[in-house]
C-alpha cells in the first residue's frame, strides 16, 4: 500500500465542517486522494463518522453519541462558527463506503475511536460491526488503513478473518521517558500485530528521531494536536517522515518539485551583463508545470559557488547552473559543483575530442588549457554542447538533480530544450498545470483582491495580481487535480465590468489577431488622443483586399480635463461603435463610458487598450 505524502484530517476541514460528506467531498476536489476519518458506534450498533464522543462541541448537544440510538444521531446537525450558513448532518460510515467505492484513486485511514473509560464489550462491537460493513465492499480491501490508539482493538484486528492493513497510533509526551518503551514494547506489539505503519505526534520528533523510527517500524506518519502550517508538513517530510495528517488543502499546492536556479560570472553579479537565462528557463518550466523557485547570481569564487549551490540543493529537488565553464582560471563552477558533490574531476576524452576539433577547425593551434572544459564530476553524464566548445553535465545524487549549462544564450538555450527539459519531463517532477489569467482594465488591485479572496478562500487557494499599468493581471494557477473550473467561472463574472482579455495576452495583441485575416476593418471618425490611437490601430491593420465580414466605425468623445490641463485626477471618455455585419447584412451602435485617471500622457496607453478590448468584444459576440 502506497501511503500519500499528505492525508486530509477528517476531510477538508479547514473549509468544510469535519467529518462531513461536504469535508470527504472538498478533500478529494483539492486534490487530496487520501483521506482520515473517525467511526464510532451508535447505541444500537449503527456505524458513523464523529471525533469526540460528547457531542457538544460540534453539536451543541451534551451527550455521549455512543449512548444515543441512530434516529437520534442522525437529526443532529455538525456547526461550527466558521461555516455559519452550512447545516452538514453526521454521516454513516456506510454512506462515505459507499461514496469511496466511486472514487478509484481514493484511500481512506479510519480510526477507530474509543471510549476515554476502558469498555472492552463496546470495543468488541465496534471492531465487529466495522469489518462486517467493510465486507460488503471487497473492492476497498486493498485502498483500506484501519488505525488506533487502542491496542485492544489493533489486537482484535490482527485477529479477524478479513486482513486489512493497520496502523499503530501512539502518543508521546516524554521522548527521554518513553524512548525505550517504543523501541521495545511497542515495536514487539507493532509486529506481532502485523502493523504496516505507525501515527506519531509531530511534537516530539525531529531528523534523528523519525530516522530511528524509520529504521524500526519502516513507515511514519505523522499527527499534530492543532493544525500545522504548510511550512511545519514540508519539514517534517524533509525530515524523513512519509505522510503528514493536513488540516489545510494549501499543502497540496505547494507540493511541487521546485528547481532553483545559479548564474555565475563576475559579469552578472557587477551589472556588465544582465541575466537572461535563468528568466527565460523558469519561463518555459513554469509552462511545462514545474514550480521555479530562487535564482542567484554568484562571482567567480570557488568557495561562495559552493556555499550557492549548497544552499539552492537544501532548498530544491533540482538545481540549474549557468556560465563559468570557460577554460581560464576563473571559471569555477564545475570545481565547486564536484567538491560539493564529495566527487573527484574525471577527464572526459569524447568531450574532449568535440573541443579539439570545434577549435582545430577555426585556429591553427588547441591551447592546453582547453582541456580544462573536458573534465566533470566523477559519475556525471556529460550533456553535449552542440553550439560551443563548453559541454554541460547532470548530476544526480541523494534524489537531488543538478543541471550544469553553459553560459551564452546561444549554447545555454537551445542545450536546455534539447538536453535538459526532456530530462526533467522524463523524471516526473511536474504536475500538468490548470492555467485561468484575466487581463483588467480600469481595476484597482486592492479593490479586486478584497472582491475575489472570499471565493479563493474557499476552494483554498491564492490568486495572484500583477500590476502593470494599463493592466491588473489576476493569475489562478492550480497544479492539483482539483476541479477550479466553478470557481474560474465565479472570478470571472466578479470581474467582467474590468475585463479585456481572458489570456495572457493584452487586447491590442488578441484584436491584431482578427484584424491581420482582413475579416475586420477599422476606421476612426472622430479621435480625441489626437492621432494616438488611431495611429497604434492602423499599425495593426494589414494591407488587404479581402472584403471584411465586419467593417468597424470609431468616434471617442470627453477627455476636456486631460486637454484643458486640469488638475483633476480623474477625467472621463465615451466610445461610440458604429458597426455593420456584410454577413448577416445588419447594422448596429453602441456607446461606452468609462473615468480613467489622469496619468498625463500615460493615459493614452490605457485608452487605447479599453478602446481595443470593447472592439474586441464586438468582434468576439458577432462570431467573426
Amino acid at each position: 500500500m502506497k501511503i500519500s505524502k499528505f492525508i486530509a484530517h477528517r476531510g477538508a476541514n479547514k473549509i468544510a465542517p469535519e467529518n462531513t460528506m461536504l469535508a470527504f467531498e472538498k478533500a478529494y476536489q483539492a486534490g487530496a486522494r487520501w483521506i482520515e476519518l473517525d467511526v464510532q458506534l451508535s447505541a444500537d450498533n449503527m456505524l458513523f463518522i464523529f471525533h469526540d464522543n460528547n457531542a457538544k462541541k460540534l453539536t451543541g448537544l451534551d451527550v455521549d453519541l455512543t449512548s444515543q440510538t441512530w434516529t437520534d444521531i442522525s437529526e443532529l446537525h455538525v456547526l461550527n462558527d466558521r461555516f455559519p450558513e452550512v447545516h452538514a448532518k453526521i454521516p454513516t460510515m456506510d454512506e462515505y463506503l459507499a461514496w469511496m467505492a466511486t472514487k478509484s484513486d481514493l484511500y481512506t485511514n479510519i480510526e477507530i475511536k474509543v471510549k476515554a473509560e476502558f469498555d472492552a464489550a463496546y470495543e468488541e462491537r465496534l471492531v465487529k460491526s466495522l469489518l462486517d460493513l467493510v465486507e460488503r465492499y471487497p473492492q476497498l480491501y486493498s485502498r483500506i488503513l484501519l488505525s488506533s490508539f487502542s491496542e485492544y482493538v489493533l489486537a482484535q484486528l490482527a485477529e479477524s478473518k478479513i486482513k486489512l492493513a493497520c496502523e499503530f497510533l501512539l502518543e508521546v509526551e516524554d521522548w527521554q521517558r518513553e524512548e525505550h518503551s517504543v523501541f521495545t514494547e511497542t515495536k514487539k506489539k507493532f509486529d506481532q500485530w502485523g502493523c504496516i505503519a505507525l501515527g506519531i505526534n509531530s511534537t516530539v520528533l525531529n531528523r534523528e528521531r523519525i530516522a530511528q523510527l524509520k529504521e524500526a517500524f519502516h513507515t511514519v506518519l505523522v499527527y499534530s494536536i492543532g493544525s500545522l502550517p504548510d511550512e511545519e508538513i514540508h519539514k517534517l517530510l524533509n525530515e524523513g517522515a512519509d505522510s503528514v495528517f493536513i488540516d489545510s488543502m494549501t499543502a497540496l499546492q505547494s507540493d511541487i518539485k521546485r528547481i532553483g536556479f545559479l548564474a555565475t560570472g563576475d559579469e552578472i553579479t557587477t551589472g556588465d551583463v544582465i541575466n537572461t537565462n535563468t528568466p527565460k528557463l523558469a519561463e518555459k518550466l513554469y509552462e511545462y508545470g514545474f514550480q521555479p523557485g530562487l535564482h542567484l547570481a554568484c562571482f567567480d569564487v570557488k568557495e561562495k559557488l559552493k556555499t550557492s549551490l549548497r544552499f539552492l540543493l537544501q532548498e530544491h529537488d533540482v538545481v540549474i547552473t549557468v556560465g563559468g565553464l570557460g577554460p581560464t582560471e576563473d571559471d569555477k563552477t564545475c570545481e565547486a559543483i564536484a567538491e560539493v558533490f564529495n566527487k573527484s574531476l574525471v577527464f572526459n576524452e569524447d568531450s574532449w575530442q568535440r573541443i579539439f576539433t570545434r577549435i582545430s577547425s577555426r585556429f591553427a593551434t588547441v591551447p592546453e588549457n582547453n582541456k580544462k572544459q573536458a573534465y566533470f564530476p566523477e559519475g556525471a553524464e556529460v550533456l553535449v554542447n552542440a553550439q560551443g566548445t563548453a559541454d554541460g553535465c547532470y548530476i544526480n545524487a541523494d534524489n537531488r538533480h543538478l543541471f550544469m549549462l553553459p553560459g551564452p544564450p546561444h549554447e545555454c538555450l537551445p542545450m536546455f530544450d534539447q538536453e535538459v527539459l526532456p530530462r526533467l519531463l522524463h523524471l516526473k517532477l511536474h504536475n500538468t498545470p490548470v492555467r485561468y489569467q484575466w487581463q483588467l482594465l480600469g481595476a484597482s488591485e486592492a479593490h479586486i483582491a478584497k472582491m475575489l479572496s472570499p471565493l479563493a478562500a474557499e476552494y483554498q487557494l491564492e490568486l495572484g495580481y500583477r500590476a502593470a499599468y494599463p493592466y491588473l493581471e489576476v493569475k489562478l494557477h492550480v497544479t492539483t487535480a482539483q476541479d477550479v473550473s466553478l470557481l474560474a467561472h465565479e472570478i470571472t463574472k466578479v470581474v467582467e465590468p474590468f475585463l479585456a482579455t481572458t489570456t495572457k495576452q493584452h487586447a491590442s495583441e488578441v484584436l491584431k489577431t482578427y484584424l491581420k485575416t482582413g475579416e475586420v476593418s477599422l476606421s476612426m471618425q472622430k479621435d480625441v488622443t489626437k492621432g494616438y490611437v488611431y495611429s497604434h490601430l492602423a499599425q495593426l491593420m494589414p494591407v488587404t483586399e479581402t472584403k471584411p465580414k465586419l467593417s468597424v466605425q470609431l468616434q471617442t468623445n470627453g477627455m476636456l480635463g486631460f486637454w484643458s490641463k486640469s488638475a483633476h485626477l480623474v477625467d472621463d471618455l465615451s466610445l461610440v461603435i458604429k458597426a455593420h455585419d456584410h454577413v448577416k447584412n445588419r447594422s448596429f451602435e453602441q456607446e461606452h463610458h468609462v473615468r480613467f485617471s489622469n496619468k498625463g500622457k500615460h493615459s493614452f496607453q490605457f485608452i487605447y487598450e479599453w478602446i481595443c478590448a470593447q472592439v474586441l468584444h464586438v468582434i468576439q459576440k458577432e462570431g467573426i
